[in-house]
């Protein structure tokens, strides 16, 4: 069994958010499809960002770029496997790093708005 959801973000004013995520069976792996990301304040810094997540204890789900004029979205192909297949139903954290791995802020320095979206395909044990 596979499903595929959109996880939307909105990063308030701070580099951490929340989602809700759930699916209905235990999880073996956990493919991120694509990525996306629009900077919600002018001006700001334009640079490539990394997301990270409990979702995937704490490994990188994506990496995007923070344009403050464009929105940003790349394909990804990002999997994580788990040996014994886990429960996904809950809220989990994202935050964005920088590429030297600190804590980023949002497009205006921590005073924006800005949103991003995954989509991530979960599937079950043997659906690769």
């Amino acid at each position: 069994m596979k499903v595929t959801k959109f996880i939307p973000l909105t990063f308030t004013a701070s580099p951490n958010t929340t989602a809700y995520i759930s699916v209905p069976f235990r999880v073996q792996t956990i493919h991120v499809k694509s990525a996306g990301y629009v900077s919600g304040s002018l001006p700001g810094p334009i640079r490539y960002v990394m997301i990270r997540s409990d979702l995937v204890q704490n490994n990188p789900l994506a990496m995007v770029f923070m344009d403050t004029t464009y929105s940003s979205a790349t394909i990804q192909d990002i999997f994580h496997k788990y040996e014994n297949p886990i429960d996904i139903n809950g809220i989990y954290t994202f935050s964005i790093f920088a590429m030297d791995g600190s804590i980023s802020q949002t497009s205006n320095g921590g005073g924006g708005t800005d949103t991003a979206g995954i989509i991530i395909e979960f599937d079950s044990v043997g659906e690769i």
